[in-house]
């Protein structure tokens, strides 16, 4: 995982043989939010017209990375992944963030958000899946606060990721403090 001051981060890792059986992209990050008392403070649908196809879309060398013109919310670093064909890609399709065929660790960086004096403040992110995933495949939610640590955010208290393996159509929420970093991190063990 990379750690940025002030970013929020996703990563989404996905092994060639589940996503070579899928027709459509195999993870999916499809909104994020911030809300302070009922109030939206920061969100991304990916729904923006300007944002269809913005990401990485292969073939891309290994170890290389890649910078999505025109989008200043957010970044994304897969040097860490394999996105060798054509088909491979971790970029917004459909509406969504999607991951396929990425074969190591893509991940997904927000600006960073101040959200001092908000009160409290809770993270909600929608995550989806489209196929069947490996044991070993996996996305994890990290946020960190004023520059420390990022803590992951896990539905069940000693999860070791925030999602993993196969996993229902699911809305990972937390409930965090001011001055936050998000940061979402897929891959294979």
């Amino acid at each position: 995982m990379i750690i940025k001051n002030n970013t929020h981060k996703l990563q989404l890792r996905k092994s060639a043989k589940v996503v070579n059986a899928l027709l459509t992209g195999a993870l999916s990050l499809s909104l994020l939010s911030l809300n302070a008392s009922a109030t939206t403070i920061w969100e991304e649908n990916f729904e923006a017209a300007s944002l269809q196809g913005k990401g990485a879309t292969g073939p891309i060398p290994v170890g290389d990375n890649v910078v999505v013109d025109g989008v200043d919310r957010w970044s994304i670093d897969v040097t860490n992944a394999q996105i060798t064909a054509s088909s491979d890609w971790f970029r917004v399709n459909n509406n969504a963030m999607q991951a396929r065929d990425v074969d190591g660790e893509a991940i997904w960086e927000t600006e960073s958000i101040d959200i001092s004096g908000q009160g409290d403040i809770s993270l909600e992110v929608a995550l989806s899946e489209s196929g069947t995933f490996e044991d070993d495949d996996y996305i994890n939610v990290f946020y960190s606060l004023d520059g420390g640590a990022f803590h992951l955010v896990t539905q069940n208290n000693g999860d070791s990721n925030t999602v993993n393996d196969d996993f229902d159509n699911t809305l990972v929420t937390a409930n965090i403090g001011a001055w936050f970093f998000l940061g979402c991190p897929c891959g294979t063990a």
